[in-house]
């Protein structure tokens, strides 16, 4: 397990809105295609993501729209989730995950630094 600090957390715990999903969908756009996948390890239900999945053609579209979905019924959304979401071994995408976790505590310290 790697240290990470309290601060460098922050990010990873911090909740999540739309106006976050627009980077969130950039960072998962490799793994666009996983969309379904990534939905029910965040305990979408089957249902809103078949529903989804009929009306957006795009992979990129229907996981925007996941994404939507998960903020509208999730009490604590954060980017966490989705890297451990990632790490489940049905989507199975590790090194990604690895990856935006790295990102995702390098961005908080460098807003750390920025603010002195």
């Amino acid at each position: 397990h790697r240290y990470y600090t309290k601060h460098a957390m922050d990010l990873l715990e911090e909740p999540l809105e739309e106006a976050n999903l627009k980077d969130i969908v950039n960072d998962l756009e490799k793994v666009a295609k996983d969309w379904m996948k990534i939905g029910l390890q965040l305990s979408l239900k089957p249902d809103k993501l078949e529903k989804i999945d009929s009306e957006q053609k795009e992979s990129s579209d229907k996981l925007l729209k996941m994404l939507v979905q998960w903020l509208r019924v999730e009490k604590h959304p954060t980017r966490m989730a989705i890297v451990k979401a990632l790490e489940s071994n049905s989507v199975g995408v590790t090194r990604l995950a690895h990856k935006l976790r790295e990102e995702y505590t390098s961005n908080k310290r460098q807003k750390l630094n920025t603010q002195d």
